[in-house]
């Protein structure tokens, strides 16, 4: 299962790079968003056999890893004058929620097994798409990976 996801992973970030050309950061980081909250919720009722998990689970991988950079994008061509600091930030952030989602997501599990666990990450990751369509800059979209944002000289 880790390979699956390692795998899928460099994959999902590497594809990420044409999509970001074609469909600009802020609809690639909603696609992202969107694979993630399929595979989550989907996740359930892959008990019937492990390849059925094991593609659910590459599903889930490829949409987690598939939108940061399309993220990173984002947050660098919000104000290139403070663009290392904006990174930073948003690493932080990611870096938190990598603490706090397992510690909730545990709690979750504990009280309620796999399946509501399952429910729970879709729950979260469909919170995280209605936030990514409400607040993400339109302007982002036209953000493409040739932009002078990507500069890391700048």
């Amino acid at each position: 299962a880790y390979l699956v996801v390692g795998v899928v992973g460099v994959a999902a970030s590497r594809l990420s790079s044409r999509f970001l050309q074609v469909l600009g950061a802020r609809r690639t980081v909603i696609l992202g968003i969107s694979a993630f909250v399929l595979g989550a919720f989907v996740l359930p009722w892959t008990v019937i056999a492990l390849p059925v998990a094991l593609v659910t689970l590459a599903f889930w991988a490829f949409g987690t890893w598939f939108g940061q950079p399309g993220q990173q994008m984002i947050v660098a061509s919000l104000n290139p004058g403070l663009r290392g600091t904006m990174l930073a930030f948003n690493g932080s952030a990611l870096n938190f929620g990598g603490v706090v989602g397992p510690i909730a997501t545990g709690q979750v599990l504990a009280w309620g097994g796999f399946d509501a666990a399952a429910r729970w990450a879709s729950l979260v990751g469909l919170v995280a798409l209605v936030a990514a369509l409400r607040l993400l800059p339109r302007s982002a979209g036209s953000v493409r990976a040739s932009a002078p944002a990507l500069d890391a000289t700048a």
